[in-house]
């Protein structure tokens, strides 16, 4: 964990790091350190065998350092420009610590689906620049849209029944 702070300079540990739960692909600690609380991220090592890995966890945290300057965002620290940190054959990226509480389905309301989708509004409305992005060809891709019509479709059917079940649950929030 000493080389981790000496990376990120972040000081030192003043308490020993705290695995965090909810994520399925990589590890996630909360780090206490002399200069603040954090977030560390070891990247899944299987993930990032993948040649496009690096590049596109590159391209993420750009994004999200661009988006940062308009809207709830929060990047990687980066170190040399770089957010994706190699440290004793594992890949890290770091966050600073915010407060705050996870919701239970009990407790998210429709006020709360109208933040996230203002702030995906939002995102999508940027021109945001890429480098090295290359648009895949898909010109001898064939895609049945009349097949992921019908799909969204149903999908879209259990999804109103879902809310029609909550409805009393939403109207009184």
């Amino acid at each position: 964990m000493n080389l981790i702070c000496e990376r990120f300079t972040i000081g030192q540990m003043i308490s020993e790091p705290v695995r965090l739960t909810g994520g399925l692909m990589h590890e996630t600690w909360r780090l206490q350190t002399t200069t603040g609380s954090y977030v560390l991220k070891r990247l899944n090592p299987d993930i990032m065998q993948r040649p496009e890995a690096r590049k596109n966890f590159k391209m993420s945290e750009d994004v999200a350092m661009q988006a940062s300057f308009h809207l709830a965002a929060l990047p990687a620290r980066r170190v040399n420009d770089q957010a994706v940190q190699t440290i004793d054959g594992s890949d890290y990226l770091l966050f600073d610590w915010i407060d705050g509480k996870t919701l239970s389905t009990d407790q998210f309301r429709s006020a709360h689906a109208r933040q996230i989708g203002v702030q995906l509004g939002r995102l999508h409305g940027f021109s945001i620049a890429t480098t090295g992005f290359i648009k895949p060809d898909t010109s001898s891709t064939s895609i049945d849209w009349n097949g992921h019509l019908r799909r969204r479709k149903t999908a879209a059917r259990k999804v109103a029944a879902a809310i029609h079940g909550r409805a009393g649950t939403f109207a009184t929030n």
